[in-house]
């Protein structure tokens, strides 16, 4: 899902990142699971750092808004 919504956006990082917190904070726990999980999965297939720090700062988004 994500690198498909990578490919739609054309790689514009800020549309990206609103569509991606828009699903994330908009989902249930489950999809929000999936979104870490896809997120992970992306970050050791392509050898990207930071998706780890990435899933923490949603997980903090979230709890700070009562999800």
């Amino acid at each position: 899902m994500i690198e498909n919504l990578i490919y739609i956006t054309n790689k514009n990082t800020d549309a990206l990142i609103d569509i991606l917190f828009g699903f994330y904070l908009d989902g249930d726990a489950i999809d929000r699971q999936q979104i870490e999980r896809e997120l992970m999965d992306l970050g050791k297939k392509h050898q990207l750092g930071g998706s780890n720090e990435l899933v923490q700062r949603l997980r903090k988004l979230a709890a700070d808004r009562g999800l």
